[in-house]
């Protein structure tokens, strides 16, 4: 049997103690391995690790592995679209046929408006072609020219992203470019069509409105007995007693017919289908007020038929040769579907897109990818981990061993010896405490005294003299260093990483308020709809909600279908009450369908992020988003509507209402048959306070609350209602005037409520809960710092302990040996 703790003594006890130590010492370390390499094994052990310049497809592989913590940094932060994304649009085909070519517009203009009503679909089937024409090229155009601004555009992202975040991030996008596409289009002509309207703008095609110079008596402004006047044209439908104006509402459909004979209706501006004979009719056509709204209500659905075609082109004196549209061609549009709706998809049947992430890849080329992952069971680890303690775990052991057995046998001698009993309690009667005492202490003084570790075999006084000043200096160096490690240790603290599965809420937000500033969760759905954690409301203005914008209450204005006539010489409120209120109307109308198409897109743009935002960062991001698109809605409201109107002003359209142009006609060339008609405007002014003149086709926003002047002719403007003033056209009427609210003081132009979209509040609410709902967790990882305790402090001076300890073993006697030879 190996002795390990052999002393050279010839001793059979201490040679047997010896044994039993050896036999202790190995059992001891037998353990301390079984239990070491246990732990080793079983222990998660966290390792961060770092790629430099990957494949993509070790990136994959990486990514399949440590989705959750792998992070890669691109050496391009900035990469246009066009490099890694194809976008192809496909266009309705009407857009590339005949139909929308100049031959067939010539042909189907090629009418004689004289002799057929403005009800027959020929009246505006031109001008409805020419619409879409210019819808065609102008949504193609803007659709490409969207498209190549996108593919200029810049992805802007220091790290790479995943496949799927990539597809989402630019399907979020093109949606998002489609929808601000189709509506700044669609909300561009809904600004022009209302403020038409507003303004009783009138069509040369007579479709909504009709002048007709009647006999009168000679005047100053009447020259040669003729009088102008202007008419909304009323329609009855066949089966109805009721007239629709289109002075007096927004719109009056009729179908799509033909009228193959010359018009011999007296009463020009009423057109009762009960009365009037229908040759034939087409499907899908619809004839309205104004040209785009014909357009808009009709579809194409004639245009696919042979026979609705051969019927309309019969209608024509002259011939041409055209082919329906193909019915065959896959369409995600219906033959029924209105144009309109076609012109809000903007005529696209299908973007193909294809996100090719190989080139996005290659354009971001990563060059560093770290990530940090959790294992068991790594023989290198394990093995590393022994190495570097056993060492400290057999100094220590060996150091232990004798002593316990030591100690087991004195315990042994002392209790469990008969003899060593009696005589002990012979010795115990002749020695008080103290002196028992003393004597231990004296015995341990001199075992410290004497203490030797390295030579326990030599008889030279000297040498055993160095062995026990060396002893002493290892001891000394030995405490000195333990204590500072545990000085040290007892401040510093272990980085200490956990995760939870599947979180509950409530278990997030215990763990934020814990651990804020290292908590991460990753999300389940990395992209969610803004609808679904965001809600907008507003409470519009009362004038919106009032019975002042109601067809009821401003249907009793209009008593008559009379207008501003050249022999009327007062201008008094009752004369365009109608029409004031019908533009508050359009107004609200205007303001609601712009904020409910603006909300539409933005509530359904995406909140793309792979990891759960805090509540600060979630409450904080949603608020800057509902602001931003409060101040973007306000702006492009009014960016258009004055837009709008100043190029309404700039054209001089010809308005039913007298208070900027007067139409009127003059006799000409008289002889005992008649006479020439020659039909004029005049421009029509107002003295400003500084006595100079202002015209309305000059300014827009002349004040004209007194007097109008033509020429030599006054109109005088008679009421006195507070807060109305009368602008250039209706619609600066209604901006000039003001209304008693809630929101406003009284004097408060209409104008300053028009420029807040006719709003009174807005009301933003965004959740976190259903944010947290959305995004459902996966898990969520946190790292915290943890002091040290005296476990984990002993186990790493153990595993010092065996460097340490060598060291100390070959330097002591060194250091002695130097200082006592200089000494000497």
């Amino acid at each position: 049997m190996s002795n390990l703790f052999d002393s050279q003594s010839s001793d059979p006890l201490i040679i047997r103690q010896e044994i039993l130590s050896t036999h202790l010492y190995i059992i001891l370390v037998i353990i301390s391995l079984v239990i070491l390499t246990t732990y080793t094994t079983i222990n998660n052990q966290i390792e961060n690790k770092t790629v430099t310049f990957p494949s993509q497809s070790l990136y994959e592989n990486l990514h399949k592995k440590y989705s959750n913590s792998l992070e890669c940094s691109c050496r391009k932060v900035s990469i246009p679209h066009g490099k890694f994304v194809r976008m192809i649009p496909k266009f309705h085909q009407v857009c590339s046929t005949d139909f929308v070519s100049q031959k067939w517009i010539d042909f189907i203009f090629k009418v004689n408006v004289e002799l057929i009503m403005p009800i027959d679909v020929r009246t505006s089937l031109s001008a409805m072609w020419q619409l879409i024409q210019s819808f065609c090229r102008s949504e193609t155009k803007t659709t490409v020219d969207a498209l190549d601004q996108f593919e200029n555009s810049q992805w802007v992202n220091p790290t790479l992203v995943t496949s799927q975040i990539l597809d989402a991030k630019i399907q979020t996008a093109l949606n998002l470019l489609h929808q601000t596409t189709a509506s700044n289009f669609i909300q561009s002509m809904t600004f022009v069509h209302k403020m038409t309207q507003a303004n009783q703008l009138m069509t040369a095609l007579l479709t909504n409105y009709i002048s007709i110079t009647t006999k009168g008596e000679l005047s100053a402004i009447v020259l040669f007995g003729l009088q102008t006047h202007i008419y909304g044209n009323k329609y009855i439908q066949k089966g109805s007693m009721r007239s629709c104006s289109c002075k007096d509402e927004n719109s009056c459909p009729l179908p799509g017919n033909l009228y193959l004979y010359e018009t011999n209706i007296q009463n020009f501006q009423i057109y009762d289908l009960n009365q009037i004979e229908v040759n034939e009719s087409l499907s899908g056509i619809i004839i309205d007020c104004l040209p785009i709204q014909s357009t808009f209500l009709s579809s194409l659905e004639c245009f696919y038929n042979q026979s609705c075609l051969n019927i309309l082109l019969s209608s024509y004196q002259t011939k041409i040769n055209i082919s329906t549209l193909n019915q065959s061609l896959t369409s995600r549009f219906h033959l029924k579907t209105p144009i309109e709706s076609l012109v809000k998809e903007l005529f696209i049947e299908e973007i193909f897109n294809q996100t090719i992430y190989s080139k996005y890849y290659f354009e971001c080329l990563p060059y560093i990818c770290t990530y940090v992952y959790f294992h068991r069971f790594n023989w290198i680890s394990v093995i590393t981990v022994i190495i570097a303690i056993f060492g400290g775990i057999t100094t220590v052991l060996f150091a232990v061993a004798p002593v316990i057995v030591q100690l087991i046998l004195y315990i042994k001698r002392r209790f469990f010896s008969k003899d060593s009993t009696q005589e002990q309690v012979a010795q115990n009667q002749n020695e008080t405490f103290r002196i028992r005492l003393k004597k231990c202490f004296n015995t341990i003084k001199i075992k410290i005294i004497n203490l030797n570790i390295y030579d326990t075999k030599s008889k030279d006084p000297t040498r055993i003299y160095h062995s026990i000043l060396s002893t002493r200096l290892y001891l000394f160096a030995l405490f000195i260093f333990i204590y500072i490690y545990f000085l040290f240790s007892d401040f510093s603290n272990q980085i200490i990483t956990e995760k939870i599965s599947n979180p509950s809420q409530s278990d997030y937000e215990n763990l934020a308020k814990r651990y804020a500033s290292t908590l991460t969760c990753s999300c389940t759905e990395i992209s969610i709809l803004y609808e679904d954690i965001i809600n907008i409301e507003v409470e519009y203005h009362q004038i919106c909600k009032s019975h002042f914008i109601q067809s009821s209450w401003y249907d009793r204005f209009s008593l008559s279908n009379t207008s501003y006539v050249s022999s009327y010489l007062i201008i008094d409120f009752l004369s365009i009450a109608a029409s004031y209120f019908q533009t508050l109307e359009t107004f609200c109308s205007l303001a609601n369908e712009t904020l409910n198409d603006a909300m539409k897109r933005f509530l359904t743009r995406n909140l793309i992020n792979s990891h759960l935002l805090t509540h600060n960062v979630f409450y904080s991001q949603m608020n800057s988003s509902v602001y931003s698109f409060e101040q973007s809605t306000k702006t492009e409201f009014l960016d258009r509507i004055y837009l709008t109107n100043a190029l309404l002003h700039s054209n001089q359209y010809l308005s039913r209402t007298i208070t900027s142009t007067r139409l009127g006609a003059i006799c000409q060339d008289m002889t005992s048959t008649g006479c020439s008609i020659k039909m004029f405007v005049s421009a029509l002014y107002t003295i400003s306070t500084n006595n100079d003149k202002c015209y309305c086709v000059i300014d827009s926003i002349c004040d004209l609350n007194h007097t109008i002047y033509e020429k030599d002719e006054t109109y005088n403007i008679v009421w006195r209602l507070e807060g109305i003033n009368i602008g250039c056209s209706i619609v600066n009427t209604v901006m000039k005037s003001s209304l008693i609210c809630c929101r406003y003081y009284p004097n408060t132009t209409i104008e300053t409520i028009f420029n807040e979209i006719m709003i009174e509040e807005w009301k933003f609410s965004s959740s976190f809960a259903n944010f947290y709902s959305k995004c459902k967790p996966l898990f969520c990882s946190f790292t915290y710092k943890k002091k040290a305790n005296i476990i984990y402090i002993t186990t790493i001076i153990i595993g010092l302990i065996g460097g340490i300890d060598t060291i100390f073993r070959l330097i002591s006697p060194l250091i002695i040996t130097i200082i006592l030879k200089n000494d000497s």
